[in-house]
């Protein structure tokens, strides 16, 4: 299967059958699919992942040469219904409270019920996060959500009454430990794991600390 590239792929258990992976993630990849694709061996595939559960779902069998078992998976990693898609057809396939969708050769044997273990999902979708990070976060799309924001955070005294408003100059955490707070925040807010919410909040508490030894500081903006 020449067309799915070994680097970008994690390992699928389902049931009794194991499979090796391409991850369809944004729109383009979801789009196309195994469009195209000819030869597929029987422990291959493709996952679909969505970031939440799809209320209602269709995939069709457009310009795909081989016939494929699609398999819809539930929220909590089961099986919810396996459809064989013809060749080339393009009568759409339905399904609800979909979050993965599984595509693999015709046959496979995988049925209703069946559990699901994703060997190395949040990792491939970490790096993937990384990589948009160091394309997006440019100084123009840092000063145009700066412009954005009005007040970015209000710090309570134990009353619970508002000691202090900041805008955008003030800080409280280092500038190198922001920056990881916001990577780990997005991660967490895309991922939505417990691993992910775990490692935001193991930092956002080693941080208090740190800066409850430090003294007080003030740094003016630059101009």
């Amino acid at each position: 299967m020449p067309e799915l590239s070994k680097k970008n792929f994690i390992e699928i258990e389902v049931g009794d059958n194991d499979y090796i992976c391409r991850v369809a993630y944004d729109d383009w990849e979801k789009a196309n699919g195994l469009m195209g694709v000819d030869d597929l061996g029987d422990n291959e595939g493709m996952i679909f992942v969505y970031d939440q559960p799809q209320e209602e779902i269709s995939f069709w069998m457009k310009d795909t040469p081989i016939d494929l078992d699609i398999v819809f998976i539930c929220p909590c990693f089961k099986v919810i219904s396996v459809h064989t898609g013809i060749a080339n057809t393009t009568d759409p396939i339905v399904e609800n409270n979909v979050q993965f969708v599984l595509e693999v050769k015709a046959n496979s044997g995988i049925k209703e019920g069946d559990e699901v273990e994703f060997d190395g999902l949040e990792e491939y979708l970490e790096k993937r996060l990384d990589r948009c990070d160091s394309i997006i976060e440019n100084k123009e799309d840092i000063e145009e959500e700066k412009d954005k924001i009005k007040t970015l955070l209000k710090v309570l005294d134990p009353d619970g009454e508002v000691q202090l408003t900041l805008k955008g100059n003030e800080r409280i955490f280092s500038r190198a430990n922001t920056k990881v707070l916001i990577r780990q925040a997005k991660k967490a807010d895309k991922l939505k794991t417990d691993s992910a919410y775990k490692r935001l909040g193991k930092s956002i508490f080693k941080y208090m600390r740190i800066q409850d030894e430090n003294g007080e500081e003030y740094v003016e903006p630059k101009k």
